[in-house]
């Protein structure tokens, strides 16, 4: 069966089933695909966070939390990107963020510009839009909304997300 390993978790796909074991709890959490879903992991150098879509179901397992969760979308097919601890479900105008710490999807409205980003290390996700800072933070398990009026510029890291506009910043 494929195996996925990474930190002190792994992901075994056996067929239609996938298994999430996080030695953090010491449990082992399955769930039912029909068989051809996306799974996005971040690096297997270093990764706490596994996202799974098939037509409009999302499962997400993080490695503290120890168990799948799950979303229903309103389309199928969404994007997925991970990172070492962050997550993001891009669904039309909705946006869900998932931390391994906590494992939930967190949702926020965002327009379809958005840009969706999740970068090496870090605990911080974006999914910014012309003039709008949108930062999910996998330590706090919640996004920051920012609109920032004639934004010129962007700027990510690991542990912080900026827009700015003339001489302001928003962080």
């Amino acid at each position: 069966a494929p195996i996925f390993q990474a930190n002190d978790y792994c992901i075994v796909r056996d067929g239609n089933l996938i298994h999430g074991f996080s030695s953090h709890t010491g449990t082992v959490s399955t769930i039912t695909t029909n068989g051809s879903p996306a799974i996005v992991s971040g690096s297997a150098s270093s990764s706490w966070v596994t996202l799974v879509a098939e037509g409009t179901q999302a499962w997400a397992f993080g490695a503290f939390h120890g168990q799948w969760e799950t979303v229903t979308l309103s389309q199928p097919n969404p994007l997925l990107l991970a990172n070492r601890l962050t997550g993001l479900v891009q669904d039309g105008n909705t946006v869900y963020g998932v931390s391994a710490h906590h494992g939930t999807f967190v949702p926020v409205a965002a327009d379809a510009s958005a840009l969706l980003s999740v970068l090496g290390e870090g605990e911080v996700g974006t999914a910014n839009s012309p003039d709008i800072l949108r930062g999910f933070s996998a330590q706090q398990n919640t996004w920051a909304v920012q609109s920032v009026p004639g934004s010129t510029g962007a700027y990510q890291q690991n542990e912080y997300a900026m827009m700015w506009a003339g001489n302001q910043i928003w962080a």
